[in-house]
């Protein structure tokens, strides 16, 4: 199952997520790959989004862990996430 969040995070990005989390689970999905983008729109052309992603889901008790996608699902622009 994949998700695509290339925006900054909001209340959608976090409705979303459940929207995500409860589809899988209904699917019966252990593992979902969201595309996150890495957020280059800093002045500095640092990757924002990705360190506030990553920080974001790892609160979330659903996740068992999380790691980079591979070169051709994204790498770093993409997270796959275990599910418990």
């Amino acid at each position: 199952m994949v998700q695509n969040l290339t925006a900054k995070l909001s209340p959608e990005d976090q409705q979303c997520w459940t929207k995500t989390n409860r589809t899988a689970a209904m699917r019966d999905k252990r593992c979902v790959r969201i595309i996150h983008d890495k957020g280059k729109c800093s002045e500095r052309k640092l990757p924002m989004l990705k360190g506030k992603i990553g920080s974001w889901l790892r609160q979330k008790h659903e996740v068992r862990a999380l790691c980079s996608g591979r070169t051709n699902d994204g790498r770093t622009g993409a997270v796959y996430l275990p599910l418990k």
